[in-house]
């Protein structure tokens, strides 16, 4: 009986899941055209949006960091923000006019929507990775840190949260946790992740001294750095839960 008892608990034992570090970094590439002001993600590619005197969005493979292809935002002078949705948006954000740009995967306009602000970062609220079920757009403004959640087709508002911390940069929909993550720079850049209530659930130290554009895909956040013009590859695990750390570390479980 002891026998078989210790057999079942070694098996139990053998099936627990593995822990990893939040924020660990598991990758990263240089991204030459820089700098990386949204991020987003489709199940095949990586979109970076390169603004400023570039003003393009670029379509790279996630794992190397190669371009497959571009092309240049006519149509948004004052770019900020990245999202993709299903079946194959591109989402832009711009900061000169407060409007939201609906593209194609080539860059092809399909329509915008004015925004309460300027919109500083864009996210799809999807149930899928990919953009997969997207429901909703969610932006972001700076002054006051404010976030809302739009419409896809008209734009209107379909609710609005405060966010928790000040100078808030590019957002990724973490639909495993229902978390939106935040890039918040300054002197201590952290990325945090916070409900749409506007409270914290949990935070670690930007791989980055510059973040600003995110995107989440498959239990990882993709962070670009104006810095130094990379971009990192970081665990965000499912089943977020903080404990005691060394460091200061917060520890994520998968559950």
């Amino acid at each position: 009986m002891r026998k078989i008892f210790y057999e079942v608990l070694v098996v139990a034992l053998a099936a627990m899941p593995a822990s990893a570090d939040l924020g660990q970094v598991v990758g990263s590439f240089s991204f030459p055209p820089g700098p990386g002001l949204g991020l987003a993600r489709s199940n095949a590619d990586l979109y970076v949006l390169a603004a400023g005197a570039l003003n393009r969005v670029y379509r790279v493979n996630p794992a190397s960091g190669s371009i497959r292809s571009s092309w240049t935002i006519t149509w948004s002078p004052g770019s900020h923000g990245l999202a993709y949705s299903e079946p194959g948006y591109v989402w832009v954000g711009d900061l000169s006019n407060s409007y939201v740009y609906r593209a194609s995967p080539t860059g092809s306009l399909y329509g915008s929507f004015a925004v309460p602000a300027r919109a500083h970062g864009l996210a799809p609220e999807a149930t899928g990775d990919g953009g997969a079920g997207t429901t909703a757009l969610f932006t972001t403004r700076e002054t006051p840190p404010q976030g809302f959640r739009h419409d896809l087709t008209t734009g209107s508002i379909l609710s609005s949260f405060s966010i928790p911390k000040p100078s808030p940069l590019d957002v990724a929909w973490d639909h495993r946790n229902l978390l939106l993550w935040l890039a918040a720079g300054g002197t201590a850049p952290f990325i945090y992740g916070f409900s749409t209530t506007g409270s914290v659930a949990a935070s670690f130290a930007s791989p980055s001294r510059q973040p600003v554009g995110l995107t989440y895909y498959g239990q990882y956040l993709w962070v670009t750095d104006n810095d130094n013009n990379r971009i990192y590859q970081v665990h965000c695990p499912t089943g977020i839960g903080v404990e005691a750390a060394s460091f200061g570390k917060v520890r994520a479980l998968f559950k």
